[in-house]
């Protein structure tokens, strides 16, 4: 990356660490009326959800702090030594269709079949640093789907759903993301489970959802860059396998993931980040505020600009967007305070504004739910994937 690009990003992304330090605040767009009870009752859910989940990354991160100062500026410089435009052919190069696809039936439709979806993740063959992550985290060398998958194909549309944080159950997934209400509008739905969750989840460690997203540079970058492979594989597959134009739809770390996509994948035919973080190292550094972690990473010399630097790769506000801004959609809640709205207004302004909805819930509590569900189903009509239709959002 460029020396201009690098002061860019960083300058990006330490104005939005600056806002997001103000985490009690509601978004620019504040919600009225029983908008207000609603966000209220939102945000006091997360609040009792986030000091949770400090605690389990400030566990799981201490280890990655120890003697990290005299690495992070040599990080920093390993994965940014490449051009921009090289850097995107080298890590984010176009996959062709998975040649081995598991395929194991768990339900019959009237019109289709829910299928798992399993091949091997061979999204960097050659280096060092994945091929390390692959023999360390076995369970990890697999991509895994659940697909909703309509039997006539003609050109059928579809999407790719990412989870959030500690998701990859294909119950509670399928739910999150109501994936026959997807499937009914007319859309092949593949519910994707990101690396280290689910049925990933390495046998060495307790908790796989706490290997990533990390501190740990290396390991985030791999899974990033192993994430847009494998999206992008299971487009492949389904346009191999007769079906049509296909984007990205994910929540909070499937947010993240799906901005990263729409960042590096020009095939998409749209992207709807759900309250997306809009550039992990300032989202970890926000969260670490105030934390002994923290105070012990910067008495070691790490700094924020050079840990912004480390994971420039997949930042989506160090890359441009591109799918058409008209095929974007950005959704997020007004209380949410374990990814604070302004991560949704930064990449919002960095993508050159496009649509965007707020609901009046938080991160947990999706008050809202339906109209966000409307609004995609308008969405996927106005871009021409859908007809244009007045379909109902399926009950809670």
């Amino acid at each position: 990356m460029a020396v201009d690009e690098r002061i860019a990003h960083i300058e990006r992304a330490r104005l939005l660490a600056a806002r997001e330090s103000k985490r009690g605040a509601l978004a620019k767009t504040r919600p009225a009326g029983v908008g207000v009870l609603r966000s209220g009752i939102s945000r006091a859910v997360d609040q009792v959800a986030l000091r949770v989940m400090q605690r389990v990354f400030t566990s799981a991160h201490r280890n990655t702090v120890r003697g990290a100062g005299g690495r992070m500026q040599s990080l920093a410089d390993d994965w940014q030594r490449l051009p921009a435009d090289e850097a995107l052919a080298t890590y984010f190069a176009r996959p062709g269709a998975p040649q081995q696809v598991s395929r194991t039936p768990k339900q019959r439709l009237d019109d289709g079949v829910v299928e798992h979806l399993r091949f091997p993740s061979y999204y960097a063959p050659e280096r060092a640093t994945a091929l390390e992550m692959q023999r360390r985290y076995p369970e990890n060398a697999t991509c895994h789907a659940l697909a909703y998958r309509h039997s006539a194909r003609e050109g059928r549309p579809a999407v790719v759903c990412l989870h959030g944080w500690g998701g990859g159950n294909f119950t509670f997934d399928s739910q999150l993301f109501r994936a026959r209400w997807l499937y009914d509008l007319g859309l092949d739905v593949y519910l994707y489970v990101h690396p280290y969750h689910g049925p990933r989840s390495p046998s060495s460690v307790r908790l796989g959802a706490a290997l990533h997203p990390s501190t740990n540079v290396t390991r985030a970058n791999e899974a990033f860059i192993q994430t847009a492979w494998e999206v992008r594989s299971l487009i492949a597959h389904h346009q191999r396998d007769g079906g049509g134009a296909a984007g990205v739809m994910g929540m909070s770390l499937g947010g993240y993931g799906t901005a990263v996509v729409a960042s590096v994948a020009d095939e998409l035919a749209f992207a709807v980040p759900i309250m997306p973080f809009a550039d992990l190292p300032a989202f970890l550094w926000g969260w670490g505020d105030g934390t002994p972690e923290r105070a012990r990473a910067e008495k070691a010399g790490v700094t924020f600009d050079e840990f912004c630097a480390a994971m420039a790769l997949h930042s989506p506000l160090a890359h441009t967007l591109k799918v058409p801004r008209e095929h974007a959609l950005i959704i997020a809640g007004r209380g949410d305070q374990i990814v604070p709205p302004a991560h949704a207004e930064a990449l919002h302004k960095h993508w050159g504004e496009p649509a965007m909805h707020w609901f009046p819930g938080g991160h947990l509590v999706h008050f809202g739910r339906g109209s966000y569900l409307r609004r995609v189903a308008a969405f996927l009509g106005d871009i021409d994937v859908l007809p244009r239709t007045s379909a109902k959002p399926p009950a809670r």
